[in-house]
């Protein structure tokens, strides 16, 4: 079994996103796994921590994703912007296991008025 965590804050503006959806989830082909077993929601400062754990049956690594279901967009007051998807691959280097722990990858603060160009799975390692 692998463990990945991941915190954060997330702005609009600024204004902070409050009750956005948190996913953490296994995004290897022909999977959307979820590796979190809760609800996770930012709080009323935008701060969100999630923990996952997941294990591949057929000796694959995982690939963790970090997805976050929000209503901030440029020019509007947070919350009242149309529903939008905002995606984090997150580094290997954050794979724990029972015996090794991995650190929390640390998003930092982010500002989700950004618009993210969506990018095929073929450049992330480029």
């Amino acid at each position: 079994t692998l463990f990945r965590s991941v915190k954060g804050r997330f702005r609009c503006g600024n204004g902070y996103v409050a009750n956005a959806k948190i996913k953490l989830v296994d995004k290897d082909p022909g999977s959307d796994d979820r590796m979190d077993d809760d609800d996770v929601r930012t709080n009323s400062e935008g701060r969100f921590e999630v923990v996952g754990s997941a294990s591949d049956g057929m000796g694959m690594d995982i690939d963790p994703v970090l997805k976050v279901y929000h209503r901030c967009q440029y020019g509007k007051a947070p919350g009242s912007g149309k529903k939008r998807r905002a995606i984090f691959f997150i580094p290997d280097k954050y794979i724990g296991t029972a015996s090794k722990h991995a650190p929390t990858m640390d998003l930092g603060e982010i500002n989700l008025e950004v618009q993210m160009e969506k990018s095929p799975d073929s450049w992330r390692n480029e």
